[in-house]
């Protein structure tokens, strides 16, 4: 049996599962800043290479953002860029320029990694891969 001159409009349906896949990756973006956030302490003392940072001032923590898109679907969680990259440095290690506070020369300074989003990732990853999974596809 053949149907002639049927249409189907397919963009309520289309409309609906990107608002679902937008939900879905919008709440997985904000439990891996949540977690992530966490893990920087506030504190005076300097933490151990592949612990993760502490925060002296607290900037490191409130820079760190999510922004999901639908199309493509994917979501971008990290912190934002400052001070010659150093969110990177801080993240995988690595080798910057220090400037002093009150001014003078800056300093090379060699950092050891100390992850924050890798692990928070994976952390989420593991808990909600099921539920990110069946609502992107």
């Amino acid at each position: 049996m053949k149907l002639k001159g049927v249409t189907m409009n397919t963009r309520p349906v289309v409309s609906k599962v990107d608002k679902e896949a937008n939900r879905r990756l919008k709440r997985f973006g904000a439990f891996v800043r949540q977690t992530a956030r966490r893990s920087i302490r506030k504190t005076k003392k300097v933490s151990q290479p592949g612990e993760p940072p502490r925060g002296h001032t607290g900037h490191l923590k409130r820079l760190i953002l999510y922004h999901a898109q639908v199309r493509p679907k994917l979501v971008v969680i990290g912190p934002l860029q400052f001070r010659n990259n150093i969110a990177d440095v801080i993240e995988y290690g690595g080798t910057t320029k220090l400037q002093p506070r009150g001014g003078g020369q800056a300093t090379r300074v060699q950092y050891a990694g100390r992850p924050f989003m890798t692990p928070a990732f994976e952390k989420e990853k593991k808990e909600h891969a099921a539920d990110l999974l069946e609502g992107l596809f």
